[in-house]
């Protein structure tokens, strides 16, 4: 991987880690769906001129669109709000990384290897540490739905390596446009007290939801698409190893949050397996790999 494409893809990692403590302060006004259909309302309003109707294969960026939008930042937001620590939720958010380890060795003819297959085994190993800790057992459902969204998240991943032709932007585009009416029907179906939330949030909620569409949208996500469509799943996604680190810092300083033991063990545990997929990469694959870089 080029070294530019390699730290921009570290500082995507630094923007989600900050994304955890910027969303649970809004959330502590606004409803979780309806803050997260704000946000790509805003960012399909942004991208509005790169969308574009792609014959053949809109049935592939609609479901990319819908499973890597609304269904995983839904299952996300809802996750960060029901949940008393940011730090668990930061580390099994990086369960998407052997999930799609799994599905891009099932689907898209990726070798695994040994030392990837124990990295997948550490990783899901270490969430499930965190699970045990008393501390995040009471939230074992917050943890569920993280869990989950990354999953939907290793989905969209792997669809997009399928799919060619189509832009950064234009992607994003189509994804926000689907998302917010999706998830603006969801919001008035199963929440209230929107606009009250969103009016007592000041301009905690109004940045936040800035935050959301321009740094972790625009920059982030798309920076995501970008990286992933340029190289395998499983050398792009480990990049953002520090997004949990930078996470689990900012939930002890600004949020209050407590680390304990088990925390820390889980949290090794689960980066270690993820680094382990990263490094796992077959010497063979990284030399073909770098025969096809693009700029």
């Amino acid at each position: 991987m080029k070294p530019h494409h390699f730290a921009f893809g570290i500082l995507i990692g630094l923007i989600w880690g900050s994304n955890f403590i910027v969303a649970k302060l809004a959330l502590e006004h606004i409803p979780p769906i309806f803050f997260i259909a704000l946000r790509f309302s805003l960012l399909a309003v942004l991208l509005l001129p790169w969308i574009r109707f792609r014959r053949g294969v809109m049935g592939q960026i609609l479901a990319i669109a819908l499973i890597g939008g609304a269904v995983h930042f839904a299952l996300i937001i809802v996750g960060i709000g029901l949940s008393g620590d940011i730090a668990p939720l930061a580390i099994a958010a990086q369960l998407n990384v052997p999930f799609a380890t799994i599905l891009s060795v099932m689907f898209l003819g990726e070798v695994l290897g040994f030392w990837r297959a124990f990295g997948v085994g550490a990783a899901f190993s270490g969430v499930m540490i965190l699970g045990f800790d008393p501390a995040v057992f009471k939230f074992l459902d917050a943890l569920m739905f993280v869990a989950a969204g990354a999953f939907a998240q290793a989905i969209s991943f792997v669809l997009m390596r399928r799919i060619e032709g189509v832009g950064v932007f234009e992607m994003q585009g189509w994804m926000a446009l689907v998302s917010a009416l999706s998830l603006a029907a969801l919001t008035l179906g199963i929440e209230d007290g929107q606009i009250a939330g969103l009016l007592r949030s000041g301009w905690t909620g109004t940045g936040a939801i800035l935050y959301n569409a321009v740094a972790v949208s625009l920059i982030g996500h798309g920076g995501m698409y970008f990286l992933v469509q340029r190289y395998p799943v499983t050398r792009v996604v480990p990049l953002w190893l520090l997004a949990p680190v930078w996470g689990a810092i900012g939930g002890v300083l600004f949020l209050g949050d407590t680390l304990t033991i088990m925390m820390g063990l889980g949290g090794v545990l689960t980066l270690a397996g993820v680094w382990a997929i990263t490094m796992g990469q077959a010497s063979a694959a990284t030399k073909a790999e770098a025969s096809t870089e693009t700029v």
